[in-house]
C-alpha cells in the first residue's frame, strides 16, 4: 500500500451506477493509473456487492472486454478511509458529489459528465460539461487525446478493450436517441466511427449486452425500483425516478404481492414524489408514467392536472391510492427529456404551497 503521503485518488460515477457511469469511471481509472497519477485508486460504487445483479450489463461488459469489475470500491469503505489521507476526487457522468464523499468536496480536482449543471460546483475544480448523448463519448476523446501525446501509453489489447467498452456503452447510450437540439448527437456519432476501427467484437455482442441489461431474473419489487433510479434535489424537495424495464402489467401483479415496497422505498429515501418510467419495446416501443405520492401530499391534485394539461401525456386511469398512470404521447421522450420538465412543474407547483 503507498505511504499516506500519498493521496487517495477517488473515482466517482453517480449513486445509480448506470452502464454509462460505472465505465466511464472505470477508463478514467485507467487513464489516470496510465499517466502516472500517483496515490491509490479507489473507484466507487454505491450499491454493496450483492447487488451487483442490478448492474449485469456494465459487469458483462468490463469482463467480457477483458477488465476486472472487482476493482469497484464501495463507496462507504473508501469514504472512510479517506479520513485519514489526503484525497483528489475525480466525478463522471454527474457533476455534484454523492453523500458519501461531500465532506471531501473541496477535494474535486476534475469533473466530466453530459448532464445539465444540478449546482455549485467547486471553483478549482477542472469542469468539462456538454451535452453529448453520452458521457463515455467525453472519455473516448480523453483516450485518443491521451494516445495522440503518448502513443506507447496503453498495449493495443488495453486499446482495444476500453474501445470496446466505450463504444458498446455509447450504443447503449444513444441508439434511441434523436434530439438534435438537446443533445450533441454528431460528437457521439464521429467518436463511434473512430472508435469501432478498435472493436473487434461483432455487432451482435450488443443485443447480448441488451439483454443483461433486461435480466431481472431474481428481482423482488425494491429491486426493480432501484435498478434504474435516479433523484434530483429542488429547493424545496426531493423526487426521485425509476425506469421499470419490464411488462407494466407484470410489475404490478408483483407490486399487488408486496403493497408496503414502494412506501418503503419512499420514505428510505425520504421522497414525497416517486415517478416510475415503464418502458416497453415490445411488441411496439411505448413508455407510461406512474405517480406515486407519499400522504400526505399537498400539490398532488395539481401535479396530476399539471401532468395531463401538458400535452404530453395521456391519463390511463383515475387516481387511485396516491397512484396515477399515464400513457406517454411521443414513446422516445425518455427520462433525460423529461427531467427539465418535472423540476420546471414540482418548483412551480412548491412554490404555490
Amino acid at each position: 500500500m503507498p505511504p499516506f503521503d500519498d493521496p487517495l485518488i477517488l473515482i466517482s460515477g453517480n449513486r445509480s451506477g448506470d452502464l454509462d457511469s460505472l465505465i466511464t469511471s472505470y477508463v478514467k481509472a485507467e487513464l489516470l493509473s496510465a499517466a502516472g497519477q500517483r496515490g491509490e485508486f479507489a473507484v466507487l460504487r454505491y450499491f454493496p456487492e450483492e447487488k451487483w445483479k442490478l448492474h449485469r450489463d456494465a459487469r458483462y461488459l468490463i469482463e467480457q472486454c477483458g477488465g476486472n469489475p472487482d476493482i469497484f470500491t464501495g463507496a462507504d469503505q473508501a469514504a472512510a478511509a479517506a479520513a485519514h489521507r489526503p484525497v483528489k476526487i475525480y466525478l463522471t457522468d454527474h457533476n455534484q458529489p454523492e453523500q458519501e464523499i461531500l465532506p471531501y468536496s473541496e477535494n474535486i480536482v476534475e469533473i466530466t459528465d453530459h448532464h445539465r449543471i444540478s449546482g455549485n460546483m467547486p471553483q478549482k475544480a477542472v469542469k468539462r460539461i456538454e451535452n453529448t448523448g453520452s458521457c463515455s463519448t467525453l472519455l473516448a476523446e480523453e483516450l485518443f487525446h491521451a494516445l495522440a501525446e503518448k502513443p506507447g501509453l496503453f498495449s493495443r489489447e488495453k486499446i482495444i478493450s476500453l474501445s470496446e467498452m466505450l463504444y458498446f456503452t455509447i450504443r447503449m447510450d444513444t441508439d434511441h436517441l434523436t434530439d438534435e437540439k438537446q443533445y450533441n448527437l454528431n460528437k457521439d456519432r464521429g467518436i463511434l466511427e473512430k472508435l469501432k476501427k478498435n472493436v473487434k467484437k461483432e455487432e451482435g455482442f450488443l443485443l447480448e449486452l441488451h439483454n443483461k441489461k433486461e435480466d431481472f431474473s431474481g428481482f423482488a419489487i425494491d429491486d426493480y425500483l432501484e435498478k434504474d433510479y435516479k433523484f434530483w434535489t429542488l429547493p424545496s424537495l426531493t423526487y426521485g425516478m425509476s425506469t421499470i424495464h419490464c411488462d407494466i402489467d407484470t410489475f404490478f401483479e408483483l407490486l399487488k404481492a408486496d403493497q408496503s415496497a414502494v412506501g418503503s422505498f419512499m420514505k428510505k429515501r425520504n421522497l414525497p414524489v416517486l415517478f416510475l418510467m415503464h418502458f416497453n419495446k415490445e411488441p411496439i416501443l411505448k413508455r407510461e408514467l406512474t405517480v406515486i405520492c407519499q400522504d400526505p401530499c399537498p400539490f398532488r391534485e395539481k401535479l396530476i392536472d399539471g401532468l395531463a394539461s401538458s400535452g404530453l401525456f395521456i391519463p390511463r386511469e383515475l387516481p387511485e391510492k396516491g397512484l396515477m398512470r399515464f400513457y406517454q404521447k411521443d414513446p422516445h421522450f425518455s427520462r433525460k427529456k423529461i427531467q427539465p420538465f418535472l423540476d420546471d412543474l414540482l418548483i412551480k407547483l412548491t412554490e404555490d404551497n
